[in-house]
């Protein structure tokens, strides 16, 4: 991680130092998810990896979820409207879901063994959904295997301080929207493109972050 020549440390070390200055024993840990706006429609689908949140949601206000048409953790396969079972499938799947969503504008539910079970170990999971709204459209969101970004949030121990952990994951430049970061939030950011020398300083002037490819960040904002 340090260039015997000159002393400077690459980007490996650069991120490891950042993690360091930033995050202490006793933060607390904020759940986290990353993901974007499902398209509203009726039915409606949506698809999250394994421990991570899936969230419906009915537009109208008054309108609620009223049938579960699909849903399948484990290895489900095809597109919204097509699901179906795959070889790993948790049996109790839709009364979950069911028992969680039914009857409310909007529910999450959280793709892991512990509310599921295991139905095949050692085996990548997801969680695939297709819901029924009683008026209107409705709309997922999650975070699904293929999502660009990795965040995590922090209060430190008074729990007057957030500090978010982004990464980007692709090897193209994204954006991040981080709600309510708004202006003056401090990001300190160690870009892959950046060979040697310390990472990047600078305060968001809105809350969109832009990132590098393979990009990772630390913004700090007051609570």
């Amino acid at each position: 991680m340090v260039n015997w020549t000159n002393g400077y440390g690459n980007a490996r070390y650069w991120v490891l130092k950042v993690l360091l200055d930033n995050f202490q024993p006793g933060d607390n840990i904020i759940k986290t998810s990353v993901g974007k706006a499902g398209t509203v429609q009726n039915p409606f689908c949506g698809e999250v990896l394994n421990l991570a949140p899936i969230s419906l949601e009915c537009i109208s206000p008054s309108a609620t979820i009223d049938k579960i048409i699909f849903a399948s953790y484990g290895t489900p396969t095809g597109s919204c409207g097509s699901y179906a079972v795959g070889s790993c499938n948790a049996a109790n799947s839709t009364a979950i879901v069911e028992k969680a969503c039914l009857g409310k504008n909007n529910c999450t539910i959280e793709a892991n063994t512990p509310v599921f079970g295991d139905p095949c170990r050692n085996v990548v999971k997801h969680l695939f959904v297709e819901a029924h709204c009683s008026t209107g459209g409705g709309q997922a969101t999650g975070v699904g295997s293929n999502e660009p970004l990795y965040a995590l949030a922090f209060t430190d121990h008074s729990g007057q301080n957030r500090r978010v952990l982004v990464v980007n994951k692709r090897h193209t430049a994204q954006s991040a929207v981080l709600e309510n970061a708004g202006q003056g939030a401090r990001v300190v950011m160690v870009e892959e493109s950046r060979p040697v020398g310390p990472p990047i300083t600078f305060n968001m002037t809105s809350d969109v972050l832009d990132l590098p490819p393979f990009a990772v960040a630390v913004v700090s904002m007051a609570a």
